[in-house]
């Protein structure tokens, strides 16, 4: 994401948004930028939300542009894993002064245990 780290905060999250899809995409990598993606529940459709980033159909990409990430971020990127079903997160907050991110998963990771 190079090209995302050298922005300083203010500036708009849709740039940030199109330099991450850039470098992706460079990767050789399949990214859907501003993907609506339809919320159902009981069989009807109660909402729609928008994915910033999905990465080969199997990571979500949440980007900010604040001085500090809350919670109501980390709710809000686990909300999209489980309502697509995808289980691998990740939230990147580019306005801070230096690049904070949160890995999220849809499902607690369970420590593995390995018996002899």
């Amino acid at each position: 994401m190079k090209g995302a780290l050298n922005f300083t905060a203010g500036i708009p999250r849709v740039s940030l948004s199109k330099c991450s899809d850039m470098e992706l995409e460079k990767l050789g990598l399949k990214v859907d930028a501003q993907r609506p993606i339809t919320v159902h529940y009981d069989g009807q459709v109660v909402g729609v939300f928008t994915a910033d980033l999905l990465v080969d159909y199997s990571l979500i990409l949440e980007l900010k542009a604040n001085q500090l990430l809350a919670k109501a971020h980390e709710v809000q990127l686990v909300n999209y894993l489980v309502a697509t079903g995808i289980n691998d997160g990740l939230l990147l907050n580019f306005g801070a002064q230096r690049l904070e991110y949160k890995k999220k998963f849809r499902l607690p990771k369970q420590e593995q245990v390995f018996l002899n």
